[in-house]
């Protein structure tokens, strides 16, 4: 599978397929990411930490998007890091497992 193949199927956990392509190119358009280009190569031929360290990038892009685009998405929480959807939980009184 390929980093972007598997990215796409990630963000389509959650997202349309329209929106995941929209995170996706926003990422590629980040500067800050314009080091990545290996979206077309297999993943199995990378360590897994740089799949981890994509991913982390995506997912704070998919946070930017959701919060200009739908900022009441009911899949927003997904994508913050395990802490802070500890807080976000536990400030609406939740108890997480």
């Amino acid at each position: 599978m390929t980093f972007h193949d598997y990215i796409t199927n990630e963000l389509r956990r959650y997202l349309t397929a329209d929106e995941a392509q929209a995170v996706i190119a926003a990422y590629k358009a980040n500067p800050a990411h314009e080091d990545m280009k290996e979206w077309n190569e297999q993943t199995h031929d990378y360590p897994s930490t740089m799949l981890a360290i994509v991913w982390m990038g995506i997912k704070n892009e998919a946070l930017t998007w959701i919060d200009a685009n739908n900022p009441l998405a009911w899949y927003r929480p997904m994508f913050l890091s395990e802490s802070e959807r500890q807080a976000l939980f536990a400030d609406a009184g939740i108890t997480v497992p």
